[in-house]
């Protein structure tokens, strides 16, 4: 399985950034995604939205949570622009959520 700085690095290069296109997109600094990209720190929930943001990706490609878009799909059942864009915000954050689950974060019932 592709560790999340090998995708985060990956998924700059493909939408054609450098970092430090990357750090003017992102508003995180140039060392902020060289040490993330190396696997030196993992990035922070707020800065997996930011880069997912700057890449043009979402935040499950960015994590390796993407079957939460799945099943999203299967819950909105309905066609239309408004739908799409709702599907699209639900999620990224389910895609978060499900991230911070897996790190331990998990919602207090």
């Amino acid at each position: 399985m592709e560790a999340v700085h090998e995708r985060v690095r990956r998924l700059r290069e493909r939408s054609g950034l450098s970092q430090r296109d990357a750090e003017r997109e992102s508003g995180l600094s140039q060392s902020t995604w060289s040490r993330i990209e190396s696997g030196a720190r993992q990035p922070s929930a707020i800065e997996i939205v930011a880069i997912a943001d700057a890449i043009g990706a979402t935040v499950g490609e960015v994590t390796g949570t993407s079957h939460v878009r799945t099943e999203a799909v299967s819950a909105a059942r309905a066609d239309g622009e408004a739908v799409e864009a709702m599907l699209e915000e639900l999620t990224s954050y389910l895609e978060l959520s499900d991230h911070l689950d897996r790190q331990g974060f998990g919602s207090a019932a």
